[in-house]
C-alpha cells in the first residue's frame, strides 16, 4: 500500500510528441517520464503502470511499443543515528542557531549506493557572508 505522503513524493514529467498537427496521425509517439521517490516501491509504481498501459495499447492497436527504461541514481536516504551524530557535531562547531535540518530533498546521488551497504549520511553545508 502506498501512503498519501509517498504519492506526494512522486514527480512525473510527461512530454508527448505524437504529431505536428491534430489532424495528422503519427507513425510514432514518444512519452518521457521521470519518477523520483524516497522508497523503491514508489519508484517502481509508475514503471509498472506504464508497462501495463503500453501492453494493453499494443494489443488493442496491433502495434509494437518499446520502453527504454533508463534508471538514474536512487534517492539518498540517510540513517538516523548518523544524522544525529552530524547534527550534534554541527551544533558544537557552528552553534545551534546556525544549524538546522532541512526538509527531505530528492537528491539523486551516487552516494545513495553506499548508504544501501553501510550506515551513513549525506550532509549539505551552506555558508553565508556576515555583515
Amino acid at each position: 500500500m502506498i501512503s498519501s505522503q509517498e504519492i506526494k513524493e512522486i514527480e512525473k514529467l510527461l512530454d508527448q510528441k505524437p504529431g505536428t498537427a491534430f489532424i495528422i496521425i503519427a507513425d510514432k509517439a514518444v512519452l518521457e517520464e521521470t519518477t523520483r521517490s524516497f522508497t523503491p516501491e514508489v519508484r517502481e509504481t509508475p514503471q509498472k503502470k506504464l508497462r501495463e498501459l503500453t501492453d494493453g495499447l499494443a494489443k488493442i492497436h496491433d502495434a509494437t511499443i518499446k520502453i527504454d527504461d533508463q534508471r538514474g541514481d536512487p534517492a539518498v536516504v540517510n540513517h538516523n543515528r548518523e544524522v544525529d551524530v552530524i547534527m550534534d557535531v554541527a551544533r558544537e562547531v557552528f552553534g545551534s542557531e546556525n544549524t538546522r535540518m532541512t526538509k527531505p530533498n530528492m537528491v539523486g546521488e551516487d552516494f545513495s549506493y553506499y548508504l544501501k551497504k553501510a550506515p551513513g549520511a549525506f550532509l549539505l553545508c551552506w555558508s553565508r557572508r556576515f555583515k
